[in-house]
């Protein structure tokens, strides 16, 4: 079996003699697959984080002296904390979204996303901001215009059941998205304040 992985799958066309190939095509950075049995690889750039290899080999030893096989150590990577916006995304979209039979229907979005802001947004970009994010990440994070257009957005869904804007809406809003920041399904450590409630409903330009 030929197993090829694909970056693009937009712009990669299929071709007529790919017969007995397998095109894989990854969503997500941690995005994997499992075989039901031993498999070879002919890539000598293979790479496996040490972690995992000790998840499943508890006994290996990075130390070790293997043929052909170099384990590269790495500096303590430094750590970010996640954007308060990631969280906020995250929450307004699990609170506003649209449910099929229990399902989320992250799909839906798309459409309003669309109609505000007249823009034609993806609905992977979507799926993205709809995954819970993690408390920390590896990388500085800066939030795009895009994802502010769609805070924009989720708030003023979320804050509709709240009545016309005043300055106790805000404070109603930050008290609601710090419960269920805390709550069971989230655990986010994350305080929101008025501060930030006021600022996300104001419209950004478009």
């Amino acid at each position: 079996m030929i197993i090829i992985f694909i970056t693009d799958k937009e712009s990669f066309s299929l071709k007529a003699d790919s017969s007995g190939a397998v095109y894989v095509y990854s969503v997500y950075d941690e995005d994997y697959l499992i075989f039901d049995g031993d498999n070879g690889i002919n890539n000598d750039d293979l790479y496996i984080d040490v972690n995992v290899l000790k998840s499943v080999f508890p006994s290996f030893n990075p130390d070790d002296k293997f043929n052909g096989v170099t384990v590269e150590k790495k500096s303590k990577e430094a750590v970010f904390e996640t954007k308060k916006e990631n969280f906020a995304v995250c929450l307004l979209m699990h609170e506003t979204v649209v449910r099929n039979n229990g399902v989320p229907v992250v799909s839906k979005f798309k459409v309003d996303y669309d109609e505000m802001w007249k823009a034609n947004i993806s609905e992977s970009t979507l799926l993205e901001w709809f995954e819970k994010p993690a408390a920390f990440t590896d990388r500085r994070q800066r939030i795009k215009g895009e994802k502010i257009k769609g805070l924009y957005l989720f708030m003023t869904m979320f804050s509709q059941k709240y009545g016309s804007g005043s300055k106790s809406k805000t404070a109603i809003i930050a008290d609601e998205l710090n419960k269920l920041a805390a709550s069971d399904d989230f655990q986010f450590p994350v305080a929101f304040t008025t501060s930030d409630v006021r600022k996300w409903l104001k419209k950004p330009k478009n």
